[in-house]
């Protein structure tokens, strides 16, 4: 038995030797998404504090893409982080939300991906992801219930008209009651079915 029996300093210095080889070396990148005929993906460089969004023509790793979202350029100091992304089905459009210092009230705002320009459009204390249309010309999401605590009723955004003009599809009309919007998945190239859906969860 002894002649299997390694000596400690042996084996933590073979362990360190796979971690290094282990280890990703140099640039990462996530898999990607596909949105209309461009491919979304997450990098980070070696020396990189956070990962980035990036888009691209193809989906093959490593290949050129562009930058659409960069934390440490939104802000310096390393407090804000991105928390959620979500694209459009044509790949125009790109809503994302921003949380600073950890905080559930996050900011939403939204890109044109092709110019990688705000489009002005700003929801603060957010608290939601958003489900887009079909076509991108609007989002549902959950909003706080005023006068109820810990109630979220669905609402709906039409681009390109006022956020007070925002429409309550559904309000629970009861306290610590969330409502939410979705549609189900038809198969595996993410196709989604003819039905829309409301859950409301206590």
């Amino acid at each position: 038995f002894e002649d299997f029996v390694q000596p400690a300093g042996t084996v933590e210095a073979e362990t360190v030797a796979f971690l290094e080889k282990a280890t990703p070396q140099g640039m990462r990148e996530s898999m990607p998404s596909k949105y209309g005929d461009k491919y979304v993906v997450w990098r980070k460089e070696k020396d990189d504090a956070r990962w980035s969004l990036f888009i691209k023509d193809t989906p093959d790793y490593g290949a050129p893409a562009r930058l659409l979202l960069n934390p440490m350029q939104i802000d310096s100091s390393g407090k804000t982080n991105i928390t959620g992304t979500h694209i459009t089905r044509d790949g125009k459009t790109l809503a994302y939300t921003l949380s600073v210092s950890g905080s559930d009230e996050t900011t939403l705002k939204f890109m044109d991906v092709e110019t990688g320009n705000d489009t002005g459009l700003v929801y603060e204390k957010f608290r939601s992801g958003v489900s887009w249309d079909r076509d991108g010309q609007g989002f549902h999401y959950s909003h706080p219930v005023e006068g109820l605590s810990k109630s979220f009723e669905s609402r709906y955004h039409k681009m390109g008209t006022p956020i007070e003009d925002d429409e309550v599809v559904y309000s629970p009309g009861a306290p610590e009651t969330r409502a939410g919007y979705f549609r189900l998945l038809k198969d595996s190239r993410d196709e989604t079915g003819t039905y829309e859906w409301m859950s409301v969860s206590n």
